[in-house]
């Protein structure tokens, strides 16, 4: 079931107005150029306890971006110590194993080795490069914070358990996306995710961005139980 807050806790012109409040720090973003562009009334959907998803084409691309809203029922600390916690994401989520190679766990600036088993087809696995967005957090004071990820060449170090699974599957072509959060009290984060994937293979590129969409509800609502049962990253 989608943790999300109590249906009706905010109104739908009280979500748009908050978001309108933190616009100058949106442009804060460090995925700026890339962030999808959420309609009004998704925010007032995700007010009123219905998430939304969408998708967007990129020119020159046949990949798109998928991205998702909602009004989760946790506080903004606890739903970021959730998506910095890679160790735990095999638990909750899609992805059969996680490594961070560098930058520690729960590391401002990190790389992280994800793999994701897929039925039927070849698996895949990516580096990401994963950051917080320290600027952003103390020009809010912690109001609005924000986690991206981008992909980059998979040069796993030497004894890095990782290594095991570069003939398991293969590497994907990119992935980019973010997580982005603006506290509406102590008790609800509005939460705003997206992701541009481009598995590569026989994947078409199109259907994967499909795929994704589908599974954006599901991402945040297994975000917001780790956020619930206890990430191992520290509050902040």
């Amino acid at each position: 079931m989608f943790l999300i807050g109590t249906a009706f806790a905010f109104t739908g012109d009280e979500v748009v107005k908050r978001v309108e409040e933190t616009r100058a720090l949106r442009a804060k973003s460090l995925m700026a150029e890339h962030m999808p562009t959420i309609p009004d009334e998704a925010y007032r959907s995700a007010a009123e306890g219905t998430p939304e998803t969408g998708i967007v084409g990129v020119e020159g691309y046949k990949a798109k971006k998928a991205w998702g809203v909602a009004v989760v029922d946790q506080p903004i600390a606890k739903f970021y110590a959730a998506v910095n916690d890679d160790a735990s994401k095999p638990l909750y989520g899609k992805l059969s194993f996680t490594e961070v190679l560098s930058g520690g766990l729960c590391g401002e600036d990190r790389h992280v080795f994800m793999y994701l088993p897929i039925t039927m087809l070849t698996d895949r696995y990516w580096v990401s490069h994963t950051r917080q967005n320290m600027g952003l957090f103390q020009a809010s004071g912690g109001e609005v914070r924000e986690m991206t990820w981008d992909t980059v060449e998979p040069d796993i170090p030497v004894g890095k358990r990782s290594r095991d699974y570069l003939e398991k599957g293969m590497p994907i072509e990119f992935a980019k996306g973010g997580w982005f959060m603006t506290r509406l009290d102590d008790g609800h984060t509005l939460v705003e995710y997206w992701t541009w994937t481009d598995p590569g293979g026989y994947v078409p590129a199109g259907l994967a961005s499909s795929m994704a969409a589908g599974g954006i509800k599901d991402t945040i609502d297994s975000m917001a139980r780790l956020a619930k049962e206890g990430p191992r990253c520290e509050l902040k």
